[in-house]
């Protein structure tokens, strides 16, 4: 099989090189409602393997020594008011994996991260920040390594 990678200009000139970089699991969807809409087993699927898409990423980095500014520092995704509150405990009890996010309490001001009005948080071990141009770019060079190709830029 050949693959063949096309951007406008150069490889991670588009949106693979200018996203916020931040390795995260899952979808910005409640996983019952996921497994409602797909149905099972598609739904659990696609979940497990968004759970562990972070893994992957990290591993493919480490294996193929990527210089892309890692850090598994871990996320925090805040929840504001009652309703942000509830949709972050469900999270946790939703049947995921077994590395699922910490449920954090904020004080009881709220105001602890930001100066936004928090109510929780869910603490995401899985995750990191990285250099998202930085790492596209290195996981072009092992493909063409791996391929004996060099990267060309040609426009049409």
């Amino acid at each position: 099989m050949r693959v063949g990678l096309f951007e406008a200009s150069e490889i991670g000139f588009g949106g693979s090189g200018r996203n916020v970089g931040l390795v995260n699991a899952g979808m910005w969807i409640m996983p019952d409602m996921l497994t409602a809409t797909l149905g099972f087993p598609f739904g659990e699927r696609l979940i497990k393997l968004l759970d562990r898409g972070p893994q992957k990423v990290f591993e493919l980095i480490e294996k193929h020594g990527i210089e892309c500014e890692v850090e598994r520092a871990r996320t925090l995704h805040c929840a504001v008011g009652r309703k942000g509150l509830q949709e972050s405990r469900c999270v946790p009890n939703s049947g995921r994996s077994a590395a699922l996010p910490s449920w954090c309490p904020m004080r009881s001001d709220g105001r602890r991260i930001g100066g936004g009005n928090y109510t929780g948080a869910l603490l995401d071990k899985r995750a990191g920040p990285i250099q998202p141009l930085a790492y596209v770019r290195g996981l072009a060079r092992v493909v063409n390594a791996r391929m004996g190709n060099r990267p060309s830029c040609r426009r049409t």
